[in-house]
């Protein structure tokens, strides 16, 4: 403390052996200091205070870009519940079905066979398909599409999942196809 003090002691010693002049320069030196130090500070704290703005205006776009995704994540889960609920009330024999709208529409089905279940079990865990393989020889193209038109567009859930048609050379103006149509079940 007494180091302090002396040290004090000294510079008031000092200034007061400066003439009038000498002292009005050194006020104004300490003052142009003092103001520069304040103004050097107040630039850090600004810089600080846009830097915090910037980061802050990030998150926020950042925030707003989460709740949008959040959003359309809770659009697909509701679209997923209401696939599970239709798929849920799904009750289609699916050889009676496609017997049923073949013979609306003329056309007789040579062959149809249950055939195994494929990738829906790897992208949905919870969905089991059935599928039946379905082959018409000489079909009339018009009713062919009549007959897939229906299929589809049934209010039940059926799918063609595949079509494979051939020229019949016998009837040029018929075609033969092969074709996959399946539905699908909640696995218990």
């Amino acid at each position: 403390m007494a180091f302090l003090q002396n040290q004090i002691d000294t510079a008031v010693d000092r200034l007061e052996q400066l003439t009038s002049r000498e002292r009005m320069l050194v006020l104004v030196g300490s003052v142009a200091g003092i103001l520069l130090l304040a103004y050097i500070v107040s630039l850090w704290v600004n810089s600080s205070l846009t830097s915090i703005e910037g980061s802050n205006q990030v998150m926020e776009r950042r925030l707003e870009t989460i709740s949008q995704i959040q959003g359309q994540y809770e659009q697909a889960q509701n679209k997923v519940r209401q696939i599970k609920r239709k798929i849920a009330n799904n009750r289609v024999d699916l050889v009676r079905f496609v017997s049923a709208q073949s013979q609306t529409f003329s056309l007789n089905i040579d062959s149809m066979n249950f055939i195994s279940s494929q990738s829906s079990s790897k992208k949905n865990k919870d969905v089991a398909e059935r599928a039946v393989r379905i082959e018409l020889k000489k079909a009339p193209l018009a009713n062919l599409a009549k007959f897939l038109d229906a299929l589809e567009n049934s209010g039940k859930i059926v799918k063609v999942r595949k079509l494979r048609m051939r020229p019949n050379f016998a009837a040029p103006d018929k075609i033969d196809v092969s074709a996959t149509v399946a539905t699908y079940t909640l696995k218990k």
